[in-house]
């Protein structure tokens, strides 16, 4: 959520799109992943989506490379048109095709080392991406063992590695960011199994849909499926938090010197800010902060053209839609 214009889950369009979905936790285990992800497209001639966050995308680690192979020569285009060309009389065929596929890739899933098991102990918790690191970090912190049933391909889901680990526990811990994709099939699995197991995650209210988490979240979280005090003082932690709070505020602006600047100024001055301003993505739109105040609409990339012909439609007042270069030929203009 800090650039994106909302916070979503990607990972409900791995499922909708029947594409396999691997999700690193941190870069070393991305470069890995990544060697592992083309192999999965060439064998089932899917492509991946291969989903990082932003935690995971700021982390700094050493990498080591194999050997970086030299650029291949030109390769002669194979004609498929009824694998890549999908009329209905093609997408009727590759329908089945595609669910036989992701079966196929669900088997490979199975008793793929992207998706294992460690840790031992009477608590269980499935995981995956960033927050496998949280919940190692809370677990140390805590001085508690649990299993841990630790993601990379979390779709097609290992349905019969999950099951597994569901009948050895008799509680299940899920612990991912945002929507409760894991946790929803580790539910459905119990109930088709007929598993008993006490799922415990976003449903109960002891994890948050809405940002990134922390490991004093999973902290929190763990001690109160367990009610146990936490180990660490957070109040001291908050009280000494406050001091930088206390700091003037930098929120994002135009830089200084930047041209963005004048040519808002120049516009807000010729409509004496009675216009209505559609704006876009780009460093622009932070012309929504005063003294500016000339960003009053966006939808997405390139729309700022299209919004303002529609409200040209209805309403007699000026408008000013704002652009990019780089944004005016993506989607601008077909706006």
């Amino acid at each position: 959520m800090w650039s994106s214009q909302n916070e979503n889950d990607s990972r409900y369009y791995a499922l909708m799109g029947n594409m396999p979905l691997m999700e690193p936790s941190d870069p070393i285990e991305a470069k890995s992943m990544l060697l592992e992800a083309y192999d999965f497209s060439e064998q089932f001639e899917l492509p991946v989506l291969f989903r990082t966050t932003t935690r995971v995308n700021h982390t700094r680690a050493p990498i080591e490379f194999g050997t970086i192979p030299s650029r291949p020569d030109k390769i002669e285009f194979k004609k498929e048109p009824f694998r890549f060309v999908p009329i209905p009389a093609v997408a009727r065929v590759r329908h089945p095709w595609l669910l036989n596929q992701i079966e196929k890739a669900r088997e490979v899933s199975e008793t793929s080392p992207l998706n294992f098991t460690e840790g031992d102990g009477n608590l269980g918790i499935i995981t995956c991406g960033v927050s496998y690191n949280y919940v190692k970090e809370a677990l140390l912190e805590m001085n508690i063992s649990a299993e841990i049933l630790k993601l990379g391909i979390t779709h097609p889901l290992p349905e019969k590695k999950v099951t597994e680990f569901l009948k050895r526990h008799e509680k299940v811990v899920v612990v991912e960011e945002l929507e409760p994709f894991l946790e929803t099939h580790a539910r459905r699995l119990a109930h088709l199994e007929k598993v008993t197991v006490d799922i415990l995650g976003k449903e109960q209210g002891f994890f948050s849909r809405v940002g990134e988490y922390s490991p004093r979240i999973v902290i929190e979280a763990l001690c109160k499926i367990n009610t146990c005090n936490t180990p660490i003082n957070w109040k001291d932690i908050d009280a000494r938090s406050k001091t930088v709070l206390d700091l003037p505020p930098r929120p994002p602006l135009l830089c200084a010197g930047c041209p963005h600047r004048a040519s808002y100024y120049a516009i807000r001055t010729a409509t004496r800010g009675k216009a209505i301003y559609p704006t876009d993505i780009g460093c622009y739109t932070l012309s929504i902060a005063p003294p500016l105040e000339t960003a009053d609409i966006l939808f997405d990339m390139g729309s700022s053209i299209s919004t303002a012909c529609g409200l040209a439609e209805v309403t007699d007042q000026d408008i000013v839609a704002s652009i990019g270069d780089s944004t005016f030929f993506a989607s601008g203009l077909p706006g």
